[in-house]
């Protein structure tokens, strides 16, 4: 048996998917695993662990007081002497350590300067000014190896870029893409160009000014699927304007994704790129829509849009003052079919960097 890992998690698993990444390459390597759970949404069920019982040696779960995503600094505070006092002040020098988010990693960094372990592994999937003060510390020096969902992260993370590697936010396998059903037409059999947002609604200013321009256009039919802090400010909006043809639904299952998919033709993935995070970031929403066999359409000014117009994933504005004009014109000339090939390559390369990422952390060779 090879050495235990300790995943360390801030949050619910229900919000952090990718964590099941890890569980994957344990599993594949028969290794195991001790899970610190941060609840934050109280509704952890140890049904979602059954795939992996053979991996999971033990679980902890946190659960405070309130019950919500957002958590201040003294709510960390608490987790972080939870984390202590669970499994840390245990840890044996052939144990590897696995923290996900530099928020906890920050208040857990004077911790682990103290302790002998065989490997620190720090994984990041988005941005939090709390890297910024681990880059004043210097404190990836201490880390083996950090995990990043998007490569791009490289541009705030200031460390030996060889000590990143990418796990993307994808978890089928190679033959699963076989399977995917891939739309023929951007214009669906109502004549309809049907931009859908499928996940957290984010970014109120910048689809504000998007459904401002197309709003009433019988040619387009809007639709938010997914909850979000300006969920609200987005219905009453639509209420006051009298605006007829956005449509805004609430939280979905799971299980719902692959039909809310089948019902739009370009995937919203729009972002405000003043942001570090929608700036650099690669969202699920990318893989997802492409494995639903969904073109992508979003602004200029980011990573996902430099992926989607270097690999042809979709449409990019580069104007959104001239929204209706570039839409019409980059629809008319979109190539369906080279869409099939640039997607399904795209996701076997985002599966090879998986596999690698699992090879380095889990295999004979360690990262």
């Amino acid at each position: 048996m090879s050495n235990l890992k300790y995943l360390i998690i801030p949050s619910s698993l229900s919000l952090s998917p990718y964590v099941f990444n890890y569980l994957e390459g344990a599993k594949n390597r028969n290794e195991k695993v001790r899970l610190v759970i941060w609840d934050r949404l109280h509704n952890f069920s140890k049904d979602i662990l059954v795939p992996y019982e053979n991996v999971v040696d033990e679980v902890f779960i946190y659960t405070d007081r309130d019950k919500s995503i957002r958590k201040k600094s003294i709510e960390y505070y608490r987790y972080k002497k939870y984390v202590l006092k669970k499994i840390i002040r245990n840890i044996d020098v052939e144990d590897e350590l696995i923290v996900f988010s530099p928020q906890l990693f920050l208040f857990l960094y004077r911790n682990i300067k103290k302790m002998q372990i065989s490997r620190l592994y720090i994984d990041v999937r988005d941005y939090h000014k709390s890297v910024d003060i681990l880059n004043f510390l210097d404190a990836w020096d201490e880390v083996d190896c950090i995990i990043v969902s998007s490569p791009f992260f490289s541009e705030f993370i200031k460390t030996d870029y060889h000590k990143i590697i990418v796990n993307h936010n994808f978890l089928k396998k190679r033959e699963q893409l076989n399977s995917i059903d891939f739309k023929t037409e951007i214009i669906d059999v109502n004549n309809q160009i049907v931009i859908g947002s499928i996940g957290a609604f984010r970014d109120w200013e910048l689809n504000h000014r998007i459904i401002n321009s197309l709003a009433n256009d019988t040619r387009y039919r809007i639709v938010y699927n997914g909850e979000g802090l300006d969920s609200e400010q987005l219905k009453m909006y639509i209420k006051d304007k009298n605006i007829l043809n956005v449509f805004v639904s609430g939280f979905y299952e799971y299980k719902e994704i692959p039909n809310l998919y089948g019902t739009i033709t370009l995937s919203n993935v729009f972002r405000d790129s003043s942001s570090k995070i929608n700036k650099y970031a690669l969202p699920n929403r990318l893989y997802d829509s492409l494995y639903y066999g969904t073109p992508l359409i979003c602004n200029d000014g980011n990573a996902v849009a430099d992926v989607i117009s270097e690999n042809k994933l979709g449409i990019v504005i580069n104007n959104l003052d001239n929204l209706k004009v570039e839409i019409e014109s980059k629809v008319s000339h979109f190539d369906m079919v080279a869409f099939k090939i640039n997607s399904t390559n795209f996701l076997k390369k985002a599966i090879l960097d998986n596999e690698e990422f699992e090879h380095k952390i889990f295999g004979e060779e360690k990262y």
